[in-house]
C-alpha cells in the first residue's frame, strides 16, 4: 500500500486465492456476472497506485459548444432521426436518502407526478409531436425491479412502449478474505450489490434488447438517470450525433465551485476518462479545481448501438 493510494489492498489481500467460478455459479450468478465480478476482484487485488501527476485536462478539441450545433430541419427529418433512438433510464437506485424504501423513480416531485411519470411523459410528447416510435427502457436493479414492474401498469394507455432489464447482481465480500458473503440457496439483499451505471452496456446486451432494437432499425441510445428531470432529449444534440456519426457522446456542462461530488472529464495515459472525485485522495483534490477542470459530467450519454454490439 502506498500513501498515494489509500484504496490499494494490503499485501495479505493481494495474495488471496481466486474464487472458483463454480462457487459463484452456485450462488445463482450468470456466466456474464461471474466474469464481471472476477475481473473487478482481480483488478482490486492487482491494481497499482494512480499516477495522479499524469492526469491532465481534456483538450478543447474534444468538446463541441452547444451554441454551435444546428437545429434546422423539417418535422419529417426529425421524425426519421427520432425513430432511430432508444431512451434508457437508469432506475437502479432506492430513495432511502429521500425518505422512501422503494425505487427512487416513484417519488413524487410534484403533487401529481413522480420521476417516472415525467420520464414517460417526456418520451410520449416526442412520439405524439413527431409521430415517431421512441421506446423507453428502464435499467432496474434487484432492489427496484419488482416494485417498478408493478408501477408500469399505469402507463398501459400511454403512447410509449416501455421495457425493462435488470443490471448485474454482484456479491459483497469479506474484507479479510475477499471471499463472497452470500451462501447458496439463501438470498439476503444486503449480501449483494448492483455494480453501477457502467454495467448498462453489458446488461442491455445480455437482456436481448440490444439485438431486438438493432433489428428494428434503431441506431442510438440516449442514457440518463431517471431522477434527472433536465435529461430531456435535445434534438440539436441528437442531430449532431447522427450527422457526425458519433459512436459516443457525453453531455457536459460548465462546472461551478459547489460541484464536488461527481465526475470530471480528464486525460489519463492518452485516453479520455471521467474521473469521479470520490476516487481522488484528499491531499490531491486541489489539483482538480474548477480553474483547470472546467466541465462537469451530466451523466447524459449518447452511444451507437452497433458500437455496444461490437464491444460485446
Amino acid at each position: 500500500m502506498t500513501k498515494d493510494d489509500p484504496f490499494a489492498p494490503s499485501q495479505e489481500q493481494s495474495q488471496q486465492p481466486a474464487v472458483e467460478d463454480a462457487k459463484l455459479s452456485a450462488l445463482g450468478m450468470t456466466e456474464r456476472e461471474i466474469k464481471g465480478w472476477q475481473k473487478l476482484r482481480a483488478q482490486y487485488l492487482a491494481k497499482k497506485p494512480a499516477e495522479w501527476d499524469t492526469v491532465k485536462p481534456v483538450e478543447r478539441q474534444f468538446f463541441c459548444e452547444y451554441s454551435d450545433l444546428k437545429d434546422s430541419g423539417s418535422k419529417e427529418e426529425f421524425k426519421q432521426i427520432l425513430d432511430k433512438v432508444v431512451v434508457v433510464k437508469l432506475n437502479g437506485g432506492l430513495g432511502i436518502k429521500m425518505g422512501l424504501k422503494g425505487p427512487k423513480s416513484v417519488i413524487n416531485v410534484t403533487p401529481a407526478f413522480t420521476f417516472l411519470d415525467l420520464a414517460v411523459l417526456h418520451v410520449e410528447k416526442l412520439n405524439n409531436t413527431y409521430g415517431c416510435d421512441i421506446p423507453l427502457v428502464l435499467m432496474n436493479s434487484f432492489n427496484t425491479d419488482a416494485e417498478t414492474k408493478k408501477v408500469l401498469v399505469k402507463y398501459s394507455d400511454h403512447n410509449v412502449s416501455i421495457s425493462t432489464f435488470q443490471q448485474s447482481k454482484f456479491p459483497r465480500f469479506y474484507k479479510d478474505t475477499l471471499n463472497p458473503i452470500p451462501k447458496p440457496g439463501v438470498f439476503k439483499a444486503g449480501d449483494w450489490y448492483p455494480p453501477g451505471s457502467g454495467d448498462v452496456f453489458a446488461s442491455l446486451s445480455s437482456s436481448g434488447l440490444l439485438d431486438k432494437f438493432i433489428q428494428q432499425g434503431k441506431e442510438y441510445v440516449f442514457i440518463s438517470n431517471v431522477e434527472n428531470l433536465g435529461a430531456d432529449m435535445d434534438l440539436k444534440i441528437l442531430k449532431h450525433v447522427v450527422d457526425a456519426k458519433k459512436e459516443f457522446c457525453l453531455e457536459v456542462t460548465d462546472r461551478i465551485s459547489t460541484d464536488t461530488v461527481g465526475g470530471i472529464p480528464v486525460r489519463y495515459h492518452d485516453k479520455v476518462h471521467v474521473l469521479e472525485l470520490s476516487q481522488v485522495p484528499a491531499h490531491k483534490t486541489k489539483k482538480f479545481g474548477v480553474r483547470d477542470y472546467k466541465f462537469w459530467n451530466t451523466n447524459n450519454t449518447w452511444v451507437s448501438l452497433q458500437t455496444i454490439k461490437s464491444h460485446g
